[in-house]
């Protein structure tokens, strides 16, 4: 009993470790940024792009890694100035669809 209780408490102390981690930034430059707007839905998007390809795309495709100023894990609010990387080719719409690798709350 006892081994089992140490463990368990173990792999918690992993569990919880891995959750306070920062999130993972790629190494280069984002490909895009502008400030999250949600939709009515509450879906974050982009908005005010500082590339018009990628107005109005939805900034939780592929369940990015969000960053605060700190580096630390973030939510991602309206009106919250954001840079944005892309992960490989989007499908071609309006709004275009693409695949986010992560995100960073800039301001």
């Amino acid at each position: 009993m006892t081994r089992c209780l140490r463990v368990a408490l173990a792999l918690l102390v992993i569990a919880s470790a891995a959750c306070s981690a920062g999130a993972r930034m790629p190494d280069r430059a984002p490909d895009v940024h502008g400030v999250v707007a949600l939709t009515r839905t509450g879906e974050a998007v982009l908005h005010g792009s500082s590339d018009p390809y990628f107005e109005g795309m939805s900034l939780e495709r592929g369940g990015p890694d969000v960053a605060g100023l700190g580096g630390d894990r973030a939510e991602l609010g309206a009106g919250d100035e954001v840079e944005v990387w892309v992960a490989g080719p989007c499908a071609e719409s309006f709004p275009v669809q693409c695949e986010i690798d992560a995100v960073r709350v800039t301001g």
